[in-house]
């Protein structure tokens, strides 16, 4: 790792490495380069992509691409961001994956406010 850089964007690719454990030595070289980070972050496209593979991969009716793709963009900031929409069966679905995710919904008002 360059020396200095607290802060480190992650992409795509090295965090299957990491998470997913496909290949234990690549593994363990990224994650050598990720030791001095204070920070490590990905993008909202890796959220997306990350999402999307686990969709692709059955792991759960997690709805459309754009609805995961919008669920990523609220992840991604601290605290997330809520998702208003009118599409709960999809939005609730991943949010059964991913609890942090807060949909919105008039009809749900009352308990938003809780």
């Amino acid at each position: 790792m360059t020396p200095g850089h607290e802060v480190l964007v992650v992409d795509s690719d090295v965090v299957s490495y990491l998470r997913l454990g496909k290949d234990r030595v690549a593994a363990e070289s990224f994650r050598t380069e990720t030791r001095d980070a204070r920070i490590l972050a990905i993008s909202f496209a890796t959220y997306g992509e990350v999402l999307a593979t686990g969709y692709s991969a059955g792991w759960g009716d997690n709805g459309g691409a754009n609805d995961l793709w919008t669920a990523a963009c609220a992840l991604t900031q601290s605290p997330p961001l809520p998702v208003l929409t009118n599409n709960l069966r999809d939005f609730d679905a991943i949010a059964r994956q991913r609890p942090d995710l807060v949909v919105v919904h008039p009809s749900r008002r009352d308990d938003q406010r809780a």
